[in-house]
């Protein structure tokens, strides 16, 4: 039951996934909370895909590159790749190495996919 009541206050707190500049402000909500989480763990992994999901949101020209291309691998069957031209030009746009930008895009399909089977 808790659970329950968790998740229906997580999901109302969700943007509307078609604004892209609702979803950059919610991410960059999250990515305050989620240093802190990366920062209590002893990978750096984590910290390195948080720093660098931050340096993207807060940027809105990056945040564009990096949404349209979360967008188009959501509905599509193929897995994004560190070799896809479209990543790499986000990569070599950001500064930041494909395979974060791959581990961003994945993650975001998760949450996004968790989303759409628990909004109801």
């Amino acid at each position: 039951m808790f659970k329950n009541i968790i998740l229906n206050i997580i999901i109302k707190m969700l943007p509307d996934w078609t604004d892209t500049e609702a979803v950059r402000q919610f991410v960059l909500k999250v990515v305050d909370f989620l240093e802190n989480l990366a920062a209590a763990t002893q990978t750096t992994i984590d910290d390195a895909i948080v720093a660098a999901l931050k340096r993207i949101a807060s940027d809105a020209e990056a945040w564009k590159s990096l949404y349209e291309l979360i967008l188009g691998f959501l509905g599509s069957t193929s897995e994004p790749s560190a070799a896809d031209p479209a990543v790499l030009k986000v990569a070599d746009d950001t500064k930041i190495d494909p395979v974060t930008i791959i581990a961003i895009i994945k993650m975001a399909i998760e949450l996004i996919k968790w989303w759409r089977e628990n909004r109801k």
